[in-house]
């Protein structure tokens, strides 16, 4: 663990050698006609879900899985499909829903040691099951949502392609060595042995099923950020952990207040809440790898805007993100405490084997 000093100092860098404005105008097209195609026609919830779409898969044009660009994309696009299905479904069930996600959650970090591609895919389909869950659906409602959302991250595969074929390709920002594991091998190596991948897949899943469980309890709008925010800010690095956690956090503080004082300066009607929407969007992705809390403080101000957009009350959505944001920045911060202080025992246990081994050897 870092000392304190070197900790503010990584929660403040700023990499502003990877500051994307062409990635953003990459992206955005495909965010901004689906957006106001719902808008214009009258179709505005399937245009925010379509934009919502179209917006995570924008994501995986920085990404590259082995030598393909477009791969992630379209594996995003077919992921969170799925992803949606599955969460809309087991939404019906408390227990049903948090099984699922903490058996996704520990498939996920065991996933996360092998290529950043493949990460950053299994990471988008765990964030929308997660969103999915708090959105249950039956019968015919739920291929019909998650369809939306495949629509909407093919069209934005579909664009970025057209414009990478006129100007060139975009900047990767997550690309491999190809030292990595693969998938198969990282999970085999997190379920088959005391590896560092299996204490983390196991911590992992044990506090998203506690963000989970306490977002069925909790009676708050949003509630489902607080294991959102577990997914996004629990890293096996602890460093990164620690420093993720707080940016996180005070992001999420900053970009509600931002979202709340542009309440109060402006008359927020539709045209001028998609306006911020894609305002702050385009921000997103071009401040994604300059610092992670200012990308927060951004992505904040999009889903509130967008939610608004899509007929939540503004203030609640503002108040219930932070404190969705704090209560599983809280868990991961417990967890950490917690492993901590189970350290010993688990060193102490992975040296029993060895030890043993050698005695009979001797």
């Amino acid at each position: 663990m870092a000392p304190p000093k070197h900790l503010l100092a990584n929660i403040l860098a700023l990499d502003t050698s990877r500051l994307s404005f062409r990635g953003a105008l990459i992206c955005m097209p495909a965010v901004t006609v689906l957006l106001l195609s719902g808008l214009l026609t009258g179709h505005l919830r399937i245009g925010v879900i379509a934009a919502a779409g179209a917006f995570s898969v924008g994501f995986g044009s920085f990404q590259q899985i082995g030598s393909r660009r477009v791969l992630p994309m379209i594996a995003a696009a077919a992921a969170i499909c799925v992803s949606s299905w599955i969460g809309a479904f087991s939404g019906l069930s408390p227990i049903w829903s948090t099984c699922v996600v903490t058996l996704a959650g520990a498939l996920y970090a065991a996933i996360s040691f092998c290529n950043p591609g493949i990460s950053w895919l299994t990471l988008q389909a765990l964030i929308w099951l997660v969103i999915s869950t708090a959105y249950p659906a039956h019968g015919n409602e739920i291929p019909v949502r998650g369809s939306w959302l495949l629509a909407g991250g093919l069209l934005q595969t579909l664009l970025v392609v057209v414009i990478w074929k006129v100007t060139g390709p975009g900047p990767v920002y997550a690309g491999s060595g190809g030292q990595e594991p693969g998938p198969f091998e990282s999970i085999h190596a997190a379920f088959a042995s005391q590896s560092p991948q299996t204490w983390y897949a196991i911590r992992a899943a044990l506090t998203l099923a506690a963000g989970m469980i306490l977002y069925r309890v909790v009676p708050f709008l949003l509630a489902y950020w607080i294991p959102m925010t577990v997914v996004l800010v629990l890293k096996p690095d602890r460093q990164q952990r620690v420093a993720r956690t707080l940016q996180r956090m005070l992001g999420t503080i900053i970009g509600a207040a931002l979202a709340s004082w542009i309440g109060l300066e402006l008359q927020e009607t539709r045209i001028v809440l998609a306006l911020l929407v894609l305002l702050f969007a385009g921000a997103a992705y071009s401040l994604l790898f300059v610092n992670y809390g200012i990308f927060s403080a951004c992505l904040s101000s999009y889903v509130i805007c967008l939610l608004t957009l899509g007929g939540l009350p503004q203030k609640s959505v503002i108040e219930h993100r932070v404190l969705a944001t704090v209560m599983g920045s809280a868990l991961v911060i417990i967890s950490d405490v917690i492993a901590f202080g189970l350290a010993p025992a688990i060193v102490k246990a992975k040296r029993r084997p060895a030890e043993k081994a050698n005695q009979r050897a001797a």
